[in-house]
């Protein structure tokens, strides 16, 4: 698109071209599926044009002075928002009103594709930081409960010994009595 904008200002500019030859490139170049196939179009517009119009012949050229070339650097330098505003703006009478649309579409479909993709991404993520979170949740749950009953055990066992014991020296002091009072 932002190459047919240029090519739009550049065959105005020179005022040789009809708009009929205009809309034929914009056709030609919106039909062709790869960048290796618009520019063989491009070339083969290029040589087609009339000898007095070599100045703009040479802007179909591949090199940095290209129509392409420029196309190029203005999309990767100009916002996809900015973009669109500015596409949005071509009035609809205009010979580049239905590449709009067709662009429009593209972009809105690339969008939706871009955002699903980043949601799973997004999704999967925190997914697995929930996972993560929940399994440290249930070890560290685990790990108290173990603790809780290594303690009543060690309770008890405290208990146990305890009783062993006074029952030991009750039974020590009993025995003590009963010799001290036989002998």
């Amino acid at each position: 698109m932002v190459f047919l904008q240029l090519l739009k200002s550049e065959l105005q500019d020179a005022k040789s071209l009809s708009a009929d030859v205009t809309r034929s490139v914009a056709v030609a170049v919106l039909s062709q599926k790869n960048e290796r196939s618009i520019l063989a179009v491009l070339e083969k517009f290029g040589k087609d044009l009339r000898k007095d119009d070599k100045r703009i012949a040479s802007r179909f050229s591949r090199g940095d002075e290209g129509l392409w070339e420029s196309a190029r650097k203005g999309a990767r330098s100009t916002p996809d928002s900015q973009f669109l505003s500015e596409i949005k703006s071509i009035p609809a009478n205009d010979d580049l009103h239905e590449a709009v649309i067709d662009v429009e579409e593209t972009a809105y479909d690339l969008l939706i594709r871009q955002v699903d993709t980043s949601v799973s991404v997004i999704n999967r993520q925190i997914l697995l930081a929930g996972r993560k979170e929940c399994d440290k949740q249930v070890k560290l749950e685990v790990g108290a409960q173990e603790a809780q009953e290594v303690q009543i055990l060690w309770s008890k066992f405290v208990r146990r010994v305890n009783d062993v014991s006074a029952r030991r020296s009750t039974s020590y002091v009993i025995n003590g009595i009963r010799n001290w009072l036989t002998t």
